[in-house]
């Protein structure tokens, strides 16, 4: 139960969000169409990780404050700087895409809770998500759609990280299971496994699809879905990433669904302001950004000392036959 100026709710919704000044424009039109379709019988406590943001920048999420939104700014600067040197990134990606795997004991008073990146939409109400029941589980996601439909991604999630690429899940939409979190210590099995091997495709998610494996509840792509690939079933949330950004492009599937909300939000100009300048140089960016990831992907594949290469080596007197389900079922 939480009781606020307005009201009392018998239910509050935690909402994680890991942020920066730069990716701030996008949260404000994701918490926007997150308010347009909640549930207005319960509280959202919306926390916004970051390590540093504008006066401004609080200034616009503080606007969204009412009787069933709250908002609690946690700067976890010092705590990124623990571990600051093992936290590595490549290409758009900062440090606070590692924050997702900080709140478990940041809060230890939370035991469950919704993670979402910033580069979504919500169309649906989002309290359905935070009820799927994962009790038994340490997450609720979505299967990644990029690794089901692109080989070379799929290939390298199976060869290197011991992961049925049917199976491997987007980390931009979690329901946590922050008791269980706790209870199997995952921040500390992270740090472990970061210390050892360096995964650098997709980072974060890499690490908690290795950490999580075998104990993950699915939830229907509605709720985590590529501009990449199409449906006529209700879509519930949207997720933009990689590339298929419509505050950068035309004709990005689902983009009207971004601007929707966008136009009722006070950085709309900002976003128009940012599409206009996006130039042929950017562009070519997101091209070649895609080509070394590709390259990447194809070398972290064949590395001899990979995560499941090791995982094999130690593990080889307990494998009788190398076939392709012994050993994406192999232990971890």
């Amino acid at each position: 139960m939480i009781k606020n100026n307005y009201k009392t709710f018998n239910v509050d919704i935690p909402l994680f969000f890991a942020v920066d000044d730069n990716y701030s424009s996008f949260l404000a039109v994701a918490i926007k169409s997150i308010k347009d379709n909640c549930n207005k019988e319960y509280h959202y406590s919306v926390y916004i990780l970051h390590d540093g943001l504008k006066d401004k920048t609080v200034k616009v999420f503080k606007n969204y404050e009412d009787e069933n939104f709250s908002f609690r700014f946690v700067n976890v600067k010092l705590k990124r700087l623990m571990y600051n040197s093992k936290l590595h990134t490549r290409d758009y990606y900062s440090k606070s895409t590692y924050y997702r795997l900080f709140i478990q004991n940041l809060f230890p008073k939370i035991d469950k809770a919704l993670y979402l990146d910033s580069d979504i939409i919500v169309n649906g109400d989002i309290s359905e998500l935070y009820f799927t029941d994962v009790e038994n589980y340490l997450v609720g996601a979505a299967v990644e759609d990029v690794m089901q439909n692109v080989d070379v991604f799929g290939t390298y999630v199976e060869r290197a990280l011991g992961i049925n690429r049917n199976k491997f899940f987007n980390a931009g939409v979690l329901v946590l299971n922050l008791k269980k979190f706790r209870e199997e210590k995952v921040e500390s099995r992270f740090l472990k496994l970061i210390s050892e091997f360096k995964f650098s495709v997709t980072q974060d998610e890499d690490y908690l699809n290795v950490i999580c494996k075998d104990k993950i509840k699915y939830v229907d792509k509605e709720w985590n879905l590529s501009p990449a690939v199409y449906t006529d079933k209700k879509i519930n949330l949207i997720h933009y990433k990689m590339d298929l950004k419509p505050w950068h492009y035309d004709g990005v599937r689902y983009g009207e669904f971004f601007w929707k909300y966008a136009v009722n939000t006070e950085v709309y100009n900002d976003l128009i302001n940012m599409k206009n300048n996006y130039g042929e140089a950017d562009k070519q960016k997101d091209k070649d950004t895609y080509v070394n990831l590709v390259a990447l992907a194809e070398k972290e594949t064949v590395k001899e000392d990979s995560y499941f290469n090791s995982l094999l080596k130690k593990n080889k007197d307990e494998i009788s036959e190398f076939s392709e389900d012994s050993l994406l079922t192999c232990k971890i």
